[in-house]
């Protein structure tokens, strides 16, 4: 290798990744940078020209800011615990394929795999410890209330009803329904009404509030259904109708499992703590899932010394030219 000189690094880390990041730029790509070069120049001076493409050294001034990076690069990575031992390349050096570019200290190689496989063994018990833990089968009421509507059947997704829905089930807190009507001349908040329903039944209502040109009306929740379209009227005269919605809603949610049983009917009363749903096909705990990537991660890192271990060598994957030789300190995970 032309020009080549050999530079002594020796960085000792611990318990961080130590990546000796070496760029390789493809002369294709710097073709294209001139040919982008080309098209700016065109467009700039309002004319058409053209070039013809040959092999050889380019040599260009360029003015103004910004940053040109090649998209084909090449990072050679050197896993924990390691000490770089020797850098054989530096930026600006031309490589071929299998060319030499770095080697590591062997006898911190052996260290690391120590370091490593305690690691994984630590990972090894905390994951067995949360084999045992599973997410709760059943999803419960967290208030006292009534059922008034009723998203999720049996078999059905836990996650395909949310999307759908934003709820498995809506609960009323307070005992009341309740919908908006304009505000007719002379209604006043307290004021006594009447809710016909759509089937011809009739309940007493009142005039909760009225706001600007909008009445709210509550009606009892212990009957009427979520959405269910009624007439208000006030001494035979009716004043407006609409669709009732729960006065105090509380939206019962879950995030996982499938359906194997709905415990309870709509407009049923439940009480703080009741089983609302019975859930099957629940996977394992959000720790122990977290465990198992840790664990993936230590071991793709084990794997990597292992090759160092076997061979100390870096060599370049594909030709081209060293763009810049960097050493950066990362934790690992």
């Amino acid at each position: 290798m032309k020009n080549k000189k050999t530079r002594k690094k020796v960085i000792k880390v611990i318990a961080v990744i130590v990546v000796a990041v070496i760029v390789i730029v493809g002369v294709g790509l710097v073709l294209l940078g001139k040919a982008r070069s080309a098209q700016a120049e065109k467009a700039a001076a309002g004319s058409v020209r053209s070039y013809e493409a040959k092999y050889g050294t380019i040599s260009t001034t360029v003015s103004g800011t910004g940053t040109l990076e090649a998209d084909d690069v090449e990072n050679i990575d050197l896993l924990s615990l390691v000490d770089v031992d020797t850098v054989y390349v530096q930026a600006g050096d031309t490589v071929q394929e299998g060319d030499l570019l770095a080697s590591v200290d062997p006898v911190s190689v052996t260290t690391a795999l120590k370091t490593l496989q305690e690691q994984m063994d630590d990972l090894d018990d905390q994951i067995k410890d949360e084999q045992g833990e599973t997410i709760s089968s059943s999803i419960k009421s967290g208030l006292s209330g009534r059922v008034k509507k009723i998203y999720a059947a049996e078999d059905d997704r836990v996650t395909e009803v949310m999307e759908k829905n934003g709820a498995l089930l809506l609960l009323s807190l307070d005992g009341k329904m309740a919908l908006d009507i304009e505000a007719a001349s002379g209604l006043s908040a307290g004021d006594a009404v009447t809710v016909t329903f759509s089937d011809g039944t009739e309940k007493d209502g009142t005039v909760e509030s009225i706001q600007g040109n909008k009445a709210v009306v509550t009606v009892t929740d212990n009957g009427p259904a979520y959405e269910e379209e009624v007439t208000v009227s006030k001494d035979e005269k009716e004043l407006g109708s609409g669709k009732l919605y729960i006065h105090s809603e509380l939206a019962v949610t879950g995030y996982t499992g499938t359906v194997s049983k709905v415990s309870v009917k709509e407009n049923s009363k439940v009480s703080d703590g009741t089983v609302l749903f019975k859930l099957t096909d629940l996977p394992n705990t959000a720790e122990y899932e977290k465990l198992v990537a840790e664990r993936a991660e230590v071991a793709d890192a084990l794997n990597q010394i292992v090759a160092l271990y076997n061979n100390p060598n870096l060599y370049a994957d594909f030709s081209g030219t060293v763009q810049s030789v960097k050493c950066h300190l990362l934790k690992i995970v």
